[in-house]
């Protein structure tokens, strides 16, 4: 059997108790009380408080706001899946336009400096994708005067430098 949520209208509510149970479940959850919606409706708080136990707001009101932050917490889900997503997409974007722009540099231009900074990049870039530590200890990069790239020496063999 299919029940109605508790928030509707209760069997052998009236229309007239039933809207004050709208306005009294619409108030902010601090901020519900019979006297603010006797006040509000010219209804009297004795009547309210009667209607407020006999219909069982307060539980009413409980699923109510349990229901309320159970979509706010699907469409935030939704919104985070969808901005992982977008971003995703961006630096695939990003990084095909990367790869076509190192694609056109000309290794002879290039310092021996960028050339090290390209080679940590790219390492850090790799193992971050294989889920490795992104940190390199292989590649010193110094500001004092560029050394000859023959002379340079790299702790991880496997790289080399002509092919960059």
């Amino acid at each position: 059997m299919n029940e109605s949520p508790l928030w509707e209208i209760s069997p052998g509510e009236s229309e007239a108790a039933y809207a004050a149970f709208i306005a009294y479940r619409d108030k902010a959850p601090g901020e519900r009380s019979c006297a603010k919606v006797g006040q509000d409706l010219c209804k009297s708080r004795t009547l309210l408080t009667g209607w407020c136990a006999k219909f069982r707001w307060r539980l009413r009101c409980q699923a109510w706001d349990e229901e309320v932050q159970r979509q706010i917490d699907a469409t935030h889900l939704k919104a985070l899946v969808e901005s992982a997503k977008r971003k995703r997409q961006l630096g695939t974007i990003l990084q095909n336009k990367v790869m076509l722009a190192l694609a056109k540099l000309d290794p002879e231009k290039m310092t021996v400096k960028e050339i090290l900074e390209m080679v940590q990049v790219g390492v850090e870039l790799e193992n971050e994708g294989l889920g490795m530590p992104s940190k390199t200890t292989g590649v010193t990069i110094s500001s004092g005067p560029a050394p000859n790239i023959s002379t340079i020496k790299l702790y991880d063999s496997s790289v080399n430098l002509d092919a960059v």
